[in-house]
């Protein structure tokens, strides 16, 4: 039967505490190319060469930085996946995680195909024109533990507009904190079943905005932020070619400490709880 009833009011029997946090927050930057003239315009202008000539360029640019992913990799001793066809990528990195057993750093780099906004090339009146389209591209995923927000991921779109998007989660951030203040919690894959003080708990989740972004232009965790800047200053260079690229960050987060204790298996648990998720239990 239809209620009006809001959802905590229904089943407040059964509820023992409520909690509101950030979820799934997302950075995207971008190349600020809106119309096709503007990019015909920047091609014949400020890069000065022909657009029939613009796509094999471009096409190096996009090996050149898988290239320099691969490289990343190998730095790291992570590796570096090709996926084919539909892949549950967090399922991957996830055994990573466990096989690897690390704690923090580069925890490897996905590269898949995906469906994106790019250019084609079509033929004009005159001469040649571009235009922005949806064509199949490499995407490449790089995927970080980060001292300060957990688990990261990095996407970088490897063909021109080379789309970036930084992907931080709010749970896994709110985790990490519990677990500095050492309040007993558990998390179950995205979800917290069990908190020691809820009321603790809200309290540092609304402080998410001001506590982990604050003002910085760059409010990134300390590991992931070399790895903006690498990609970012890779992706201008080859974008201005001769023109030399300038990226700034300032000063990374201070690290926090690390603090963990057990905590007592909940009834509804699917194995042993830990502070923080349960990947990252590498008995």
């Amino acid at each position: 039967m239809p209620t009006s009833l809001h959802f905590t009011q229904k089943f407040a029997d059964a509820i023992v505490a409520t909690l509101g946090c950030h979820d799934r927050v997302i950075f995207k930057g971008h190349l600020p190319f809106g119309a096709d003239w503007y990019l015909n315009a920047f091609v014949d202008r400020e890069l000065g060469m022909r657009r029939k000539d613009f796509l094999p360029w471009v096409e190096k640019q996009s090996q050149a930085l898988v290239d320099h992913a691969q490289a990343l990799a190998r730095e790291a001793q992570a590796p570096y996946q090709f996926l084919q066809g539909y892949q549950r990528k967090e399922a991957l990195i996830a055994e990573h995680i466990r096989t690897r057993r690390i704690s923090e750093g580069l925890v490897a780099v996905l590269c898949c195909m995906e469906t994106c906004r790019t250019v084609k090339l079509l033929h004009g009146s005159k001469r040649p024109r571009l235009v922005f389209a949806r064509r199949p591209q490499r995407v490449l995923y790089f995927y970080f533990l980060d001292p300060e927000f957990g688990l990261i991921y990095v996407r970088l779109q490897t063909w021109f507009p080379f789309t970036i998007q930084v992907y931080v989660n709010g749970h896994d951030w709110l985790a990490r904190q519990m677990v500095h203040s050492q309040l007993g919690f558990v998390q179950e894959d995205n979800a917290f079943t069990q908190l020691d003080d809820p009321a603790v708990a809200q309290k540092t989740g609304r402080s998410f905005s001001q506590t982990a972004l604050g003002h910085d232009p760059c409010p990134l965790g300390s590991t992931v932020q070399s790895a903006v800047v690498s990609a970012l200053a890779q992706g201008t260079r080859l974008l201005l070619g001769h023109r030399s690229g300038r990226v700034q960050h300032r000063r990374p987060l201070p690290q926090p400490r690390r603090v963990g204790q057990a905590l007592p298996t909940s009834p509804r648990s699917r194995g042993p709880a830990v502070l923080g998720r349960r990947h990252h239990d590498l008995s």
